[in-house]
């Protein structure tokens, strides 16, 4: 268990640049690290529904462990920046979500404008960048009872995942997991292949 608070370099780190979406994630990983008494999840200890699939999921995968990769991390885009925790070990569970300031609407809308015009100049990329930094610094150092909206979860914990055995496919030869082959006939095929799409280079 690791108690400390990480730094934002923690994420940026992680993610490779600053952006409001990553400042979001930040706050609010830091808020479910808080409630889970700073557990950071090595294993599947905790578990992660985002509802998004913006740059707030990295953040959230660096600093609270929840990842893809583990199978802890489950992306359900509706949209929202908001997030769903569960712990194995204790039970607790919480949903978190990110409610905008009026200040950081009025930047967001201002930041859209610039960027959905087809002529980007230099002039337009600084105010850009500026606008992108007030905004950046507002999610950080908002109140938290201002930007965060903590309540309980309604759907149920995963079960742990598990590993399943690979076959190769009847057509392209590539490993894949069972659980994705299908039956085409007389071969067992891969979802590429069952598409007649190219498989990846």
């Amino acid at each position: 268990m690791t108690t400390g608070k990480p730094g934002y370099s923690t994420a940026v780190k992680f993610h490779g640049h600053s952006c409001p979406g990553l400042a979001i994630g930040y706050r609010i990983a830091l808020a479910a690290r808080r409630e889970l008494h700073g557990a950071l999840s090595k294993d599947e200890e905790i578990v992660c529904f985002a509802e998004n699939d913006s740059c707030s999921v990295d953040a959230v995968q660096a600093l609270v462990g929840c990842t893809a990769g583990k199978g802890n991390l489950v992306i359900e885009n509706t949209g929202k920046q908001a997030f769903s925790f569960y712990s194995r070990s204790t039970g607790k569970s919480f949903r978190i979500y990110y409610r905008r300031t009026a200040l950081d609407s009025e930047l967001g809308a201002k930041i859209g404008k610039l960027t959905g015009t087809k002529s980007q100049t230099p002039d337009r990329k600084r105010k850009i960048t500026v606008l992108k930094r007030k905004r950046i610094t507002g999610i950080l150092n908002a109140p938290e009872n201002e930007i965060l909206v903590t309540g309980p979860v309604q759907r149920p914990v995963p079960a742990e995942a598990r590993i399943v055995n690979s076959a190769p496919c009847g057509r392209c030869g590539e490993w894949t997991m069972e659980t994705m082959l299908r039956r085409r006939g007389a071969l067992n095929l891969c979802p590429f292949c069952r598409r007649g799409a190219k498989k990846p280079d």
